[in-house]
């Protein structure tokens, strides 16, 4: 992720090795040491001598290298290390954004956190179960996904002709629909720069208003669970600890690759226990 620059990802012309200095050189030699050190593991687990307990473990990489196609085939190296890339670097960098901006907004808002604890403290313990039930919980979620949908635009290729707004656009054409923009607009969200997970109770909106994971046929293939990992996460933390901003100045939003995060990170440190 350090070694991803936001140009690498909007410009060819940005693909160029130089002395082994360049942007797209410290890319290439950062995803060459990630392949071997996954190609390494991958072949222990698959080859070599299973460790005491290892066959009852149930972690991703570890099903992969026990799954079998229906022709009792393994799954290959390379297309292990695709769906790992795929839940590592989607399903984990955004979801650990987007928990991070949500502390921050409940913490820079005391009267919100105030109300979702009052409704943690409802549940009888703080079991998955109960945590992505809870209605106030959910909207906090959805406001701070709102207000900072991880990725910015979703890109679609026009298959045939459209007409937008005016414009004859041609096949081939690349289309963006902008959530940010869409997420921030007056007639749909009052007072859109505010934080406010009460508008979430209120009404429910459409697909073309709200879409934080994108839409369509290739929606986000992961919305649920992602929403469901945050619920857990933020519910246990909130359940159990109190704690502190250490931020000194608003935190602005900052472009990582091809996601928008926070600039800082969000600092915070641990108070008390509850």
């Amino acid at each position: 992720i350090d070694a991803t620059k936001p140009i690498l990802f909007f410009s060819k012309m940005a693909h160029f090795h130089f002395l082994g200095l360049s942007p797209w050189d410290r890319f290439t030699r950062s995803q060459s040491q990630l392949r071997a050190a996954f190609a390494t593991e991958f072949a222990r687990r698959t080859h070599s001598p299973i460790a005491r307990g290892e066959l009852e473990r149930e972690d991703i990489l570890t099903l992969m290298t026990q799954a079998r196609y229906e022709d009792g085939s393994a799954m290959a190296p390379e297309d292990a290390y695709d769906e790992l890339g795929t839940f590592l670097f989607a399903g984990h960098e955004t979801t650990s954004i987007a928990l991070a901006w949500a502390m921050y907004h409940l913490h820079t808002h005391p009267e919100v956190l105030a109300t979702l604890r009052q409704e943690l403290q409802t549940t009888i313990d703080d079991s998955p179960e109960l945590l992505v039930k809870l209605p106030y919980l959910k909207a906090v979620i959805q406001e701070t996904l709102r207000l900072h949908p991880i990725v910015t635009e979703v890109l679609r290729l026009l298959k045939s002709p459209m007409q937008l707004a005016g414009y004859e656009l041609p096949a081939g054409t690349a289309v963006a629909a902008a959530a940010v923009l869409a997420h921030y607009r007056e007639e749909t969200f009052p007072q859109p720069d505010e934080f406010r997970p009460e508008r979430f109770l209120d009404r429910t909106y459409s697909s073309a208003e709200y879409f934080p994971f994108g839409g369509g046929h290739r929606r986000c293939a992961g919305a649920a669970f992602a929403s469901y990992e945050m619920a857990i996460v933020m519910g246990t933390i909130l359940t159990h600890w109190e704690l502190e901003l250490h931020e000194p100045v608003p935190v602005l939003p900052k472009r990582n690759n091809v996601t928008m995060g926070p600039a800082t990170g969000i600092r915070m440190q641990k108070s008390k226990p509850l």
